[in-house]
């Protein structure tokens, strides 16, 4: 009986790691895709992130900036 238990994990797991197997190269197919149509398309490159409202100077000068106190600390 335990062997049979075995064999039978052992048949899932071989299953599992087929789909497994399958999923990733579905995914490594929609990457490329992707990447593919962004470099066909005339959108140019990609713009700054969602915070990023800075004028792009890198290591702002902060000397002058002061923190208003909350009371609380």
């Amino acid at each position: 009986q335990l062997k049979k238990n075995v064999d039978d994990l052992q048949a899932k797991l071989t299953h599992a790691k087929g789909e497994y197997k399958s999923a990733l190269r579905n995914l490594e197919m929609i990457s490329d895709e992707i990447h593919e149509r962004r470099r066909s398309c005339s959108i140019g490159p990609r713009e700054r992130g969602v915070g990023a409202e800075g004028d792009g100077v890198i290591g702002e000068d902060l000397s002058g900036f002061k923190m208003e106190s909350d009371g609380i600390s």
